[in-house]
């Protein structure tokens, strides 16, 4: 599936091989319950500009809960989750605060 707004996530829960608009820049759903940014920029860049600069803390506030997030500092990779139901909410998230930043595409 292809999401490009956070109104077409709503009520879904992403699974491997979809793609998601995070900035106007696609990512698509890997196999570690994480994103692979398409645009030719890094994660980073993308989490700088919705001003999440603590990954983990951010994540674990989303979630509500203790979530085990890998982050790869080193790597500027988005986290990786243990499931893809706390990867939805944190791509909702993420995708609502691109939108109401005039970020995404439509």
């Amino acid at each position: 599936m292809n999401y490009k707004t956070s109104s077409q996530l709503e009520g879904n829960t992403l699974q491997m091989g979809d793609l998601v608009n995070l900035c106007s820049v696609g990512h698509s759903v890997n196999d570690c319950f994480s994103l692979d940014n398409l645009g030719g920029c890094q994660n980073a860049w993308v989490l700088a500009v919705l001003d999440v600069y603590n990954q983990e803390e951010f994540c674990q506030e989303v979630c509500g809960n203790e979530v085990s997030v890998f982050i790869d500092e080193d790597d500027c990779d988005f986290p990786e989750f243990q499931n893809f139901q706390d990867l939805t909410k944190v791509v909702l998230v993420l995708m609502k605060m691109s939108e109401d930043q005039n970020l995404s595409e439509e």
